[in-house]
């Protein structure tokens, strides 16, 4: 039996998107002004803010959205928060390092290496969250979708990351996070149906937390990244009129 057909999947699958666009926003503008910030320390902010927007927001808040449909009659759901925690701290720290020895040497090889690498996180992140499901069955998964996921991920981050280090025009990063974000919720779709559950025991599940209960603090998260990159756009803007305003000796 597979769990993925939902009835409200029209819904989270919107939002499951606005997740993702968001965190995608904050990662590549964040990528943009990492490239010319002044220091190291400068740089490596930027890009741990980037990397938390983007495996924070755009992987496991958009998935944990989707998730929240993940239901067939007689199934019982529940988070292991300390493990998605855990999974997330993981997941950031691992990202800012391998975005950080990229932008040491960014050449056009090492970049997209570096950016199969990224994408190569997100698809294990998108196993680590339905590892955190608790559920009353056996759950199995079919291995040429998550081979699926892994390629499409790896694939999509390696040119959106050499764009969003190559580009400082809004139009741009703003295409690229859209088309970012769209293949991330494709591929976290394609792994919820990758999931094939067995007809679902007598027994409860009496560990982790409600998929519903996560809505309030997953809310609270959105708006703070989204004023984030009102913050960063507006930062971007102050500084290309800065530098316009700059007087040219002749």
């Amino acid at each position: 039996m597979n769990a993925g057909i939902l009835s409200n999947s029209a819904v989270t699958s919107v939002l499951a998107f606005a997740f993702s666009l968001v965190g995608c926003l904050l990662a590549v503008h964040s990528f943009a002004r990492a490239i010319n910030a002044a220091g190291p320390r400068g740089r490596f902010g930027w890009l741990f803010l980037g990397a938390w927007a983007l495996a924070a927001t755009a992987v496991w808040e958009m998935f944990l959205v989707a998730a929240i449909d993940l239901q067939t009659e007689g199934l019982q759901v529940r988070y292991d928060i300390i493990s998605i925690i855990a999974s997330i701290v993981a997941s950031v720290v691992a990202s800012a390092v391998l975005l950080w020895l990229v932008l040491r040497r960014a050449n056009t090889v090492g970049i997209l290496l570096g950016g199969v690498l990224v994408g190569g996180v997100m698809a294990v992140d998108c196993f680590r969250v339905l590892a955190a499901i608790r559920v009353n069955a056996v759950v199995t998964f079919r291995t040429p979708m998550i081979v699926v996921v892994v390629l499409l991920l790896a694939i999509t981050t390696a040119p959106a990351l050499f764009f969003s280090l190559r580009s400082t025009r809004r139009g741009v990063l703003t295409g690229i996070a859209a088309f970012l974000a769209a293949m991330m919720t494709v591929a976290h779709y394609i792994a919820l149906y990758a999931i094939d559950i067995s007809q679902p025991v007598a027994s409860t599940v009496t560990t982790g937390i409600l998929p519903t209960a996560i809505i309030l603090p997953v809310a609270i998260t959105f708006v703070l990244r989204l004023l984030l990159l009102l913050l960063v756009l507006l930062a971007n803007t102050t500084a290309t009129t800065a530098s316009r305003d700059v007087p040219v000796s002749v």
